[in-house]
């Protein structure tokens, strides 16, 4: 069962080449021919290090198409997207409690329940589903011989410190994580799965959402900062 499913993740990516034009039909058969030519007991390798050798796409073609299919899988695993998908929750209403998702920072499915959308049976069902679901993609995605990079990450921390001291956010450990959980929940993930060009993207991810990413660190800080928990919270209760 696992090797017909990473076959099958193998074909995707493949497909993914062909519709962007980094890949012929052909060569897409030619490399799934290669990858099943080897000896049983021997690993198969990686379908976009097969194409990348012959030269008929590019690495950062491959890292891509690797994006795109991590984001093609996750896209209808949400839990707003299962609900609506169940007839349970127009876009609409999606779209009214994700407003609030991002000014309150509240999970999803507590807004859906108080705004009226959704019954707490329907958000448990509609979480059991997606967590079911994203743990299966996880499952396959492992079997990718490619190490992946959240860009939006490496470039969150490396602003996140200026931001809280000019915020004035205390800088523990603790509020800077919780800082940083808060700002990523309100970012798209941007990922890389090819190590040498992470720093291209970084710069051009970096040069087309600077401003946006600030500001979302910015809103972060503050939240942190106005409901601060644990030792911080001990700690500024000392000054009242």
């Amino acid at each position: 069962m696992s090797d017909h499913t990473s076959t099958c993740d193998q074909e995707r990516i493949g497909q993914l080449l062909c519709s962007h034009g980094c890949l012929t039909e052909d060569q897409l058969q030619e490399a799934l021919d290669e990858q099943n030519s080897e000896p049983v007991g021997t690993p198969a390798p990686p379908l976009g290090e097969i194409c990348t050798e012959h030269g008929w796409c590019t690495m950062g073609d491959v890292a891509s198409a690797i994006r795109q299919q991590h984001d093609t899988v996750f896209r209808d695993t949400t839990l707003g997207h299962l609900l609506v998908a169940q007839g349970r929750l127009t876009l609409q209403q999606l779209e009214e409690a994700l407003l609030d998702q991002e000014e309150f920072h509240t999970p999803l499915g507590e807004i859906l329940i108080a705004k009226g959308f959704c019954g707490p049976e329907h958000v448990r069902a509609a979480a059991t589903t997606q967590a079911r679901r994203r743990n299966s993609s996880l499952h396959h995605l492992t079997a990718f011989a490619f190490n992946t990079f959240n860009v939006t990450e490496i470039i969150v921390n490396q602003e996140l410190d200026e931001i809280l001291r000019d915020e004035g956010t205390c800088t523990c450990d603790e509020c800077r994580a919780n800082t940083l959980a808060i700002a990523l929940n309100s970012i798209p993930p941007h990922y890389v799965s090819d190590h040498r060009l992470l720093l291209l993207y970084v710069e051009r991810f970096r040069a087309e959402s600077l401003d946006q990413i600030r500001q979302r660190i910015r809103v972060a800080a503050q939240h942190v900062r106005e409901h601060p928990k644990g030792a911080c919270a001990a700690r500024s209760s000392q000054f009242v």
